[in-house]
């Protein structure tokens, strides 16, 4: 290593000891060649590199090179899980919502459905409440269709758990409980055609819709 030399008033020079360059200080001033200083700087990991003026006060050289490791581990590691299938639901969830130019975007962010904003700014916020996938055969779903996708309102489903939740499929609420046409029709032993025309054709409120047996001759 060169041995450190004071600055003096070598003329042309500007004095740089003390000032800070990204994570580089620079300590000291080395042999001048062709007007061209070395200045010896220490970085914040605490390595010691000899760098021209240009490439500091232009701002090429701002660590000894240990910035652009950490940068570019931190790009690959954010959250360790992007090579997850569940990353990738992730991404297309706020596509769908957030990209115009996604295919899907009519359906989603083109009517007013949005990713709450923890979501959408974080995949560990998401997957914390999301959990893994529970199998290739489950897929995100809203509960409520016309919800966003926030917390209370998402699941993972099976496809024939979605198709049971399309726009077109009514949702009923009796005694705190939403489900829909199909799935009260279900749980209260009623083909889903009978219920769906005592709530659509005849008006019947849901109590009644609901809770009326079959035989009864009205419906």
């Amino acid at each position: 290593m060169a041995a450190y030399q004071p600055t003096g008033k070598t003329p042309h020079i500007v004095d740089l000891i003390g000032s800070v360059f990204g994570r580089l200080t620079v300590i000291g001033r080395l042999a001048v060649k062709r007007r061209r200083p070395l200045w010896l700087c220490k970085c914040e990991c605490g390595e010691v590199r000899h760098i021209q003026t240009a490439q500091l006060v232009g701002g090429y050289t701002r660590s000894c090179g240990c910035l652009k490791r950490d940068t570019t581990a931190a790009r690959n590691t954010t959250h360790g899980k992007s090579h997850r299938v569940e990353y990738g639901i992730w991404c297309s969830m706020k596509e769908r919502c957030n990209v115009p130019t996604q295919e899907a975007y009519a359906d989603y962010g083109g009517r007013g459905i949005a990713v709450c904003k923890e979501w959408d700014e974080s995949f560990e916020a998401w997957f914390a409440y999301m959990g893994p996938r529970p199998s290739p055969d489950h897929s995100i779903d809203r509960i409520n269709n016309d919800g966003n996708y926030e917390p209370g309102n998402v699941r993972w489903a099976t496809r024939e758990q979605q198709q049971r939740n399309t726009s077109q499929n009514r949702l009923l609420t009796h005694d705190g409980l939403t489900l829909c046409v199909v799935e009260w029709a279900e749980r209260v032993g009623l083909p889903c055609s009978v219920l769906s025309d005592r709530i659509n054709k005849l008006g019947w409120p849901v109590a009644k819709a609901l809770l009326t047996p079959k035989r009864y001759t009205g419906s």
